[in-house]
């Protein structure tokens, strides 16, 4: 399709909205012509970052309280109006773009949204409570605002809708299991595979598929064992429940624990599942869910904290190792995600374990920092290892614009 065409990616968190506005000259241009986020929706004092080409934008101007995901996305296409779409200069919107949690396994590609579709995002959901009701409210207010501009959903989990059978499922009454759907969905995928991508470029193994291990490191993080274009396992599960360490999330536990919980401590359900998912993690090991701050306390001597360093990285290790042996060995070690891009110590921990592999930092390299991919790994080592600075709204409107394109076909 000839011409300049613009997508308006949205990026829903549970207190949070990234956007980014992309062009796209046949491909999509890769650095965005706005974007930003609003922090700390349903406060009471809410926060704002505005970008201009990837400049900063000083003279923000945002309420002091963003009451609802609703409010936010009018907030951005406010921005966008004002810096963008002013009456000189106007110019269609082609699409937006959705990240969408959780698309059960009825979605495995990027979908231009209507009616039916909409109607599946709800019945996933139960899988995904705290995100799908937000993607729901906020493609309902773009059907509102823009009632003109088509929508494309982009599924978290589509990535590894194709995971092996012996990877996604659980070993539960088969039964059960067809009757409720129940299977290991993976979480991240659209960060996983944009990562994944770059560094399959970059390697450019000419006779076989590239054995990439990626590391999501963020408040939520996940790995992912990718062959090529196909994940064949991930830590997160039928919930973003399983898995890693995270922020305030407990990641692999004996399912036993709950049950123990709710019999001894008389816990509801709700109650239960509320202390897995916002008290746990990091937060239960230390009482904080910011790793700046558990680092800071591990380095000035607090014993919890390092602990809960030490669990988290040991997991991480655990996990690559397994992941090594799944893979039949590994070309490149990817970090991402906002720990896995900033956090140079941690990689440095991470990989000092790896040792047994052959798998080498090279310290000098992994000090370096910015907004492109860096090998950090030493000459000898068995794997690259490379920071690759996460871009899902980027992804998003790629997947967006294909879908469009191909529902115009």
């Amino acid at each position: 399709m000839s011409g300049t065409r613009y997508v308006l990616s949205l990026n829903g968190g549970s207190s949070s909205l990234k956007f980014a506005l992309f062009a796209a000259h046949g491909s999509v241009n890769q650095e965005p012509i706005l974007s930003g986020q609003i922090g700390r929706i349903g406060e009471a004092s809410s926060e704002a970052r505005l970008f201009r080409q990837g400049a900063p934008v000083n003279d923000t101007l945002c309420p002091a309280a963003i009451t609802d995901h609703g409010a936010a996305l009018r907030q951005i296409l406010a921005w966008v109006e004002y810096d963008f779409l002013a009456p000189a200069t106007r110019q269609a919107l082609t699409g937006v773009g959705h990240r969408v949690v959780h698309g059960g396994t009825r979605y495995t590609t990027a979908q231009v949204i209507d009616e039916a579709v909409i109607k599946g995002v709800e019945a996933c959901t139960a899988l995904a409570p705290l995100h799908n009701p937000i993607n729901l409210e906020l493609i309902r207010s773009v059907r509102e605002a823009l009632p003109t501009v088509p929508q494309v959903a982009v599924f978290d989990t589509a990535f590894f809708h194709d995971l092996p059978a012996h990877a996604a499922q659980y070993a539960l009454p088969a039964e059960l299991v067809a009757r409720f759907g129940i299977r290991r969905f993976g979480f991240h995928g659209i960060s996983h595979q944009y990562v994944c991508r770059q560094a399959s470029e970059r390697l450019g193994l000419p006779d076989r598929p590239a054995r990439l291990i990626s590391l999501h490191l963020g408040s939520g993080s996940s790995i992912a064992a990718v062959r090529g274009e196909r994940c064949v396992d991930t830590s997160m599960g039928m919930t973003p429940l399983e898995g890693l360490v995270m922020g305030t999330r407990c990641g692999d536990i004996d399912p036993g624990v709950a049950l123990f919980l709710a019999q001894k401590s008389k816990l509801s359900v709700e109650k239960i599942d509320h202390l897995l998912n916002h008290e746990s993690g990091l937060k239960g090991l230390c009482g904080s869910a910011d790793m700046r701050e558990v680092r800071s306390r591990a380095t000035n001597g607090d014993a919890d904290a390092q602990q809960a360093l030490a669990l988290y990285r040991y997991r991480m290790t655990k996990y690559i190792g397994a992941y090594f042996l799944a893979l039949g060995g590994v070309d490149a070690l990817i970090f991402t995600g906002g720990i896995g891009e900033h956090d140079t110590r941690l990689r440095a921990e991470v990989v000092e374990s790896l040792s047994p592999l052959g798998i080498r930092l090279d310290a000098a390299k992994n000090t370096q920092s910015g907004q492109a991919m860096i090998e950090i790994h030493s000459p000898d080592s068995t794997a690259k290892i490379l920071v690759i600075p996460t871009r899902e709204e980027w992804e998003i409107a790629r997947q967006s614009l294909a879908a469009l394109d191909q529902k115009n076909q």
